[in-house]
């Protein structure tokens, strides 16, 4: 994942040779990771998790470069490479002091990101906004939505974008809260995993067919190939649950409006 941040690098990249790209508008602000499911007989979803997303930020003491201000953060060191990588040269600028630099835009922890439980930041109109947009989904009723808006008062007045959404295989993040232990983590896991296979089951039992094994691994071969390799031949495709349950969904506004957002994914 990366940001294109004019026209010419957007062309550039469309213009490198690999696999497809998908192309969606940058979308600022705040960042929460919201993970939702349903049972397929309520009218009404849940939240089960809100993962509130640090960006990366240093403050200049106009002595020390970025290189030094980051190797001098106890958590931000362990991530010197990545921004090295991204930063480049950068890193050797001395911030003025009291100046705020965001070492990195991307909400992934992979990025230096840091993920916060943020079930304080739930509301009902967040939590209404996240029900419809799952509503409009044939065959959703569980997954994480990573939303962003211009403040969180937007998003908790339920209006955001959606830049992203992962369903079955995803994982409630406010699990990496440093502030959690691991006994903590595995117990909302085990919970998590609970409710997947409940309504797996409730779906079952309203006629959805599951998987079988040849296309399920077909499938999986399809998304971990080598570069340049093919769909395994033969394979079919897997076989069709709840109206619209393999779809991809589109990334929409929520809120008031409810009119979809430009951007796609």
């Amino acid at each position: 994942m990366s940001i294109a941040r004019t026209v010419e690098e957007l062309r550039g990249r469309l213009a490198a040779p690999g696999s497809g790209l998908i192309v969606q508008e940058y979308v600022p602000g705040e960042e929460l990771g919201v993970f939702y499911y349903r049972f397929p007989d309520e009218d009404r979803g849940h939240i089960f998790g809100i993962t509130e997303k640090r960006q990366p930020v240093v403050t200049g003491d106009g002595r020390r470069s970025l290189s030094d201000l980051i190797l001098g953060d106890r958590r931000l060191r362990c991530q010197r490479r990545v921004f090295a990588r991204t930063l480049g040269a950068a890193l050797d600028r001395v911030p003025v002091a009291g100046e705020q630099v965001v070492l990195e835009e991307r909400g992934n922890h992979c990025f230096g990101c840091e993920f916060r439980d943020g079930a304080h930041l739930e509301t009902p109109a967040l939590a209404a906004a996240i029900d419809e947009v799952s509503r409009s989904i044939d065959g959703f009723f569980f997954g994480r939505y990573d939303i962003r808006g211009e403040t969180m008062a937007e998003i908790q007045a339920g209006r955001f974008k959606v830049i992203e959404l992962n369903g079955v295989s995803s994982e409630a993040t406010n699990i990496y809260d440093p502030r959690g232990t691991l006994i903590a983590a595995y117990a909302t896991l085990f919970r998590q995993w609970e409710l997947a296979f409940r309504i797996g089951a409730a779906n079952r039992a309203l006629g959805a067919q599951p998987a079988r094994a040849l296309p399920l691994l077909g499938r999986l071969f399809h998304h971990f190939r080598p570069s340049g390799a093919r769909w395994a031949p033969g394979v079919p495709p897997l076989p069709a649950g709840p109206p619209g349950a393999h779809d991809s969904p589109p990334s929409r506004r929520a809120g008031p409006s409810r009119s979809p957002a430009p951007d796609t994914r």
